[in-house]
């Protein structure tokens, strides 16, 4: 048997970016892993390997750090799930755990990790996956050093351990010398877990989670070129390699600003992100006291004629025109079906009319299930509870935020919400992408 880690340099430990929260330490002496094979030295002895088509999910020489033997995956399917799974350990809700282990990946944009599943008496999930996770990405081939604590939460039964990459992730990762220690009494540093959401069967294509858009509202450019917080918000999601939907205000188009007409189709050109158009100059304003916003109350010609221009100009600037549309406010009227009706470029309408659809594909909205509440303010905690309440009869949601009204700590909150997303394997796709899905 391979000996187990006993220390990590605080120095050299790489912390998985947007897992929150997870504690890492410098690790002293440590009690007795109760993995019995958490080297791999015994084959497959206390683990079950699960190797969906185009995968493989195996214990072999190549992938050991120390030892004989290491577990590696290999992935080369977008969409499926491999995977190790530790037996169930026996858990009490505030126990105290340690995972430490080491991973490495062999090619860029190769993302994986351990997720600690906490099971109730049932076998249905207790606490928030996101929070008890560690990500693996992008370490050049190199061995690196992970570790995290997390708490037993209430209702556990059981504790186990997952290896795993994502799905819509590719590549090769390994794992070795993986440590599980029980550090017992309780966390009072640890943030309370998130509600568990309902479980989810898997789809007809045999892959589990909803389908999930992150529509993100109010683009708008800076002198030359886009502001940090959304460069900020867009490189997150590319590393994860997840898809979302940006709202454009087109009246950004109508000065020059080359550096913000690249990046908009250099994002675009990525295929993980669709620039939507979310209104020409997004205004709200009183007629004799009343409320009047750019597509609802302003007339068919106002909005026709908004339309028309901004579409014109995404042509002139970007090269392509906007197929989805979302109003701001989400507000519209029947004016706005009669001029989306004309505009055969338009095929989806995000939080659309469903009684006057324009002969386009209405993505609706549920309203217990968003990024932010309050307004501007990224909430995982009620984003869980939403989910959890209606998940169970949802084929998918599209999420609204404001990246630009984020700051640090608000997109940190933002993160667990995709890590969240992330551990119930949701599938991120584009307002177009949802759209084309049968029977949405």
């Amino acid at each position: 048997m391979k000996t187990t880690l006993s220390l990590l340099l605080l120095s050299t430990l790489l912390a998985a970016p947007g897992i929150l929260p997870v504690t890492l330490h410098a690790a002293g002496p440590a009690p007795a892993n109760i993995l019995e094979n958490g080297g791999f030295e015994e084959g497959d002895l206390g683990w079950r390997f699960v190797s969906p088509p185009d995968t493989t999910a195996t214990v072999n020489e190549s992938a050991a750090r120390t030892g004989k033997s290491g577990f590696s995956i290999t992935d080369n399917s977008a969409t499926a799930f491999p995977r190790a799974m530790s037996r169930d350990f026996p858990t009490a809700p505030g126990h105290r755990y340690k995972v430490a282990f080491w991973a490495r990946t062999h090619s860029p944009g190769t993302y994986g990790g351990i997720t600690v599943r906490f099971l109730d008496s049932a076998g249905k999930m207790v606490g928030d996956p996101g929070v008890a996770h560690a990500q693996v990405s992008n370490t050049g081939d190199q061995w690196q050093p992970f570790e995290l604590t997390v708490a037993a939460p209430a209702g556990v039964a059981t504790i186990a351990l997952w290896l795993h990459t994502y799905a819509r992730q590719e590549g090769v990762i390994d794992f070795d010398d993986i440590e599980l220690v029980d550090l017992g009494g309780a966390d009072g540093d640890t943030a309370p877990p998130l509600p568990a959401p309902a479980p989810v069967a898997a789809g007809s294509d045999g892959a589990r989670g909803l389908y999930v858009v992150i529509k993100a509202d109010d683009l708008r450019a800076i002198p030359r070129g886009v502001h940090p917080r959304w460069a900020k918000f867009v490189s997150f999601l590319r590393e994860r390699g997840i898809k979302s939907g940006i709202g454009i205000i087109a009246q950004s188009f109508e000065a020059d600003n080359p550096a913000y007409f690249s990046w908009i189709k250099e994002c675009q050109a990525s295929g993980l992100v669709e620039f939507w158009y979310h209104g020409h100059d997004h205004r709200q304003w009183k007629d004799n006291g009343a409320d009047v916003y750019e597509f609802k109350g302003s007339g068919y010609e106002h909005q026709r004629d908004h339309l028309a221009l901004s579409q014109r100009l995404a042509r002139e600037r970007l090269g392509f025109a906007f197929s989805t549309f979302g109003a701001p406010f989400n507000v519209t009227d029947e004016a706005t079906s009669r001029v989306l009706a004309e505009d055969s470029d338009i095929t989806v309408w995000l939080y659309g009319d469903k009684t006057a659809p324009a002969g386009k594909v209405i993505l609706d909205r549920d309203w217990g299930v968003g990024i932010e509440n309050p307004l501007f303010v990224p909430n995982p905690e009620k984003f869980a509870a939403g989910y959890a309440a209606t998940s169970a009869s949802r084929r998918y949601y599209v999420i609204q935020g404001h990246p630009a009204q984020w700051d640090d700590a608000r997109f940190e909150n933002f993160v667990r919400i995709i890590d969240f997303l992330v551990a119930h394997e949701a599938r991120f796709v584009t307002p177009s992408e949802l759209a084309r899905v049968p029977g949405i």
